[in-house]
């Protein structure tokens, strides 16, 4: 068997798709629009507004992480661009869970984070919530969310 982790490119689209797909099938009955995610995908991809790592386990994708990226105003003198980072479609296929591959693509965008100095957040799932803890993550309780009716 054979494991690698690699970043996600245009080429990859289709693969990601797939995994946006079955990771929104979990939590919603909703009809999820693979063209308009694979349109997203192209543009950000590109652009790398979305930043996103593939963990392969012989030669299928099982696993993926993934980032969107925006620049934020800097609070410091001398603390340069500041970058952070929205952590979102960490997913493993049912089948491959447990077996570590959520923490390999995680550790790939936690050390891009490093070299790039991006701040990160996300909102974890309770199955997910072991994981980020054991990876460095702290709860805030600051968090407020509001969406448009």
């Amino acid at each position: 068997m054979s494991v690698n982790v690699r970043r996600a490119t245009t080429d990859d689209i289709e693969a990601l798709v797939d995994v946006r797909v079955a990771f929104v099938s979990e939590f919603s009955d909703d009809e999820t629009d693979r063209e308009a995610i694979a349109a997203y995908l192209k543009r950000s991809l590109t652009h790398e507004s979305f930043i996103a790592w593939l963990v392969i386990d012989d030669g299928r994708v099982v696993s993926t992480s993934g980032m969107v990226v925006y620049e934020r105003m800097v609070r410091s003198r001398g603390a340069g661009i500041g970058l952070e980072g929205y952590i979102l479609n960490v997913y493993t296929y049912p089948e491959f869970r447990r077996r570590g591959y959520g923490a390999l693509g995680m550790a790939a965008l936690l050390d891009y984070s490093r070299e790039h100095g991006i701040r990160l957040t996300l909102l974890a799932t309770d199955d997910g919530r072991p994981m980020y803890e054991k990876l460095g993550f702290a709860r805030d309780d600051r968090t407020y969310r509001w969406w448009p009716e």
